[in-house]
This record gives C-alpha cells, sequence and structure tokens, in this order.
C-alpha cells in the first residue's frame, strides 16, 4: 500500500518502496531499402506520372473482356502482356537487396508473379505451378511464343 503525503500548495507524492524503472533504450531499426524512382511514359496530353517504386500493376493494361477473365469459354485475343519499365537506375541496391528475402530469384520471381495481376491465385495454386515448373519435362525455352486462348482451342479440337 502507498502513503500520500500533502503539503501547502503541493500535489500529493507518493513514497513506494519501489521507484519507477527507466525505459529501455529503443533498438535501431535498419535503414528502409533505397526505392528506385519509376517515372510513366507520357501520354497524349504529355502528363506523366512518377511513383517512388515501379508500380505493381497498369489497371488501364487489362481493360477489355478477354484481359479480367480467363474462362475457357471465351475466345479472343489475348490482352497484351504486361511490360516491365526500368525506373531510374541505382548503384546502391544489388540483386540481393532486392530478392534478399526470398530463398533465392526464382522463388522471388514466382512470388512477384503471385502478387501481381489477379488476385484469384492462391497459396496453393502458386505451389501448385512451382512443381510443374520442377518437372524435368517441363523446358523454359517451349514457352517461346506460349499463348493460352491457342493451347486451350487445341485441347477443344481433341477428338
Amino acid at each position: 500500500m502507498q502513503a500520500f503525503r500533502v503539503t501547502e500548495n503541493e500535489a500529493p507524492q507518493s513514497h513506494s518502496a519501489s521507484s519507477p524503472q527507466p525505459s529501455p533504450p529503443p533498438f535501431d531499426l535498419p535503414d528502409p531499402p533505397q526505392l528506385i524512382p519509376f517515372q510513366t511514359q507520357p501520354d497524349m496530353f504529355g502528363l506523366y506520372s512518377v511513383y517512388p517504386m515501379c508500380p505493381t500493376m497498369a489497371p488501364e493494361a487489362n481493360c477489355t473482356l478477354e484481359g479480367v477473365t480467363d474462362a475457357p469459354t471465351l475466345e479472343g485475343v489475348c490482352a497484351t502482356p504486361h511490360r516491365v519499365h526500368p525506373g531510374v537506375s541505382s548503384p546502391e541496391i544489388s540483386d540481393d537487396d532486392l530478392f534478399g528475402a526470398f530463398t533465392n530469384s526464382s522463388s522471388a520471381l514466382l512470388m512477384a508473379w503471385h502478387y501481381s495481376g489477379s488476385n484469384a491465385k492462391s497459396a496453393t495454386e502458386l505451389n501448385h505451378l512451382a512443381e510443374f515448373l520442377r518437372d524435368p519435362s517441363f523446358k523454359q525455352a517451349d514457352l517461346v511464343g506460349f499463348n493460352h486462348a491457342r493451347e486451350s482451342k487445341r485441347l477443344d479440337e481433341l477428338p
């Protein structure tokens, strides 16, 4: 139990056996990684945007029905693939800085794919994709010119 002593013109003072302990010093946080500024190409009005880093999506890039859906029953031209435009280069940022949070660069690129475009991709589906990519019969060179609509049509035409 604490005892208080009050004198004239004074607030109550606590006479506790234990005095408050000083706060521990704040721990140092690592400096955040430097961002590479990204500037868009000027539009027909000469307007452009500057972002602290390359945006993860371009809302106008997939403005057609085919661009926002992937139903096998839809026919049409595939949306133009996203293009990555490098930002201002920075000598302070290395591949290790960009991929350092991941096991390796391939894992980082798979995660980038997972978080780009549609939000309909699940973690389970990403793991499933990685299983296919690890299959010995998978050849990266076979993906040159790959087109989902063409391959789906070939399946539909099977007897």
